[in-house]
């Protein structure tokens, strides 16, 4: 699918839409991808990966486990201005990237400079005791034997 547009819900979260990419045919990408040297096994993997998707517990996006390791932060906590004007307190900066930073940040979009794995709590019956693991146990243990393949891809 495209990206659509985004919009704001009525508790104040963002919602995005998603359209139908009208070019896009599944036979002829898997021919492709087979004409490209890849097994059927691999394929079948890397659609899996895909389609299975997660959310973070520290960047709050949801991801297809295609995008396990790309859980963007910033790996320094923003300075901002306090004492001065209200715009000079409200905008600072990252000090790893000088990436500008808002102290209330409307738009909850994943950001950052460099890169980390993402963060998933592990089980309902975890969370009650404020644990977290990189994956539920299920998917974690598919997604590490094939990894490799998953990983390969991208």
């Amino acid at each position: 699918c495209t990206t659509g547009r985004m919009t704001v819900g009525y508790n104040g979260v963002l919602k995005y839409s998603h359209s139908k990419d009208m070019v896009f045919d599944m036979s002829e990408h898997l021919v492709a991808q087979r004409q490209g040297g890849k097994s059927w096994r691999d394929i079948y993997w890397i659609l899996w990966s895909a389609l299975n998707y997660m959310t973070c517990i520290k960047c709050n996006h949801t991801f297809p486990l295609s995008e396990y390791y790309e859980c963007l932060h910033h790996p320094e906590k923003p300075v901002f201005k306090d004492g001065e004007d209200q715009i000079s307190a409200a905008v600072g900066v990252y000090p790893c990237c000088k990436q500008r930073a808002l102290r209330f940040d409307p738009l909850t979009c994943p950001q950052g400079c460099e890169k980390m794995k993402h963060t998933v709590m592990l089980n309902a019956e975890e969370a009650d005791k404020d644990k977290h693991s990189d994956l539920p146990t299920s998917l974690v243990q598919m997604f590490e034997e094939h990894e490799d393949i998953i990983t390969d891809h991208h």
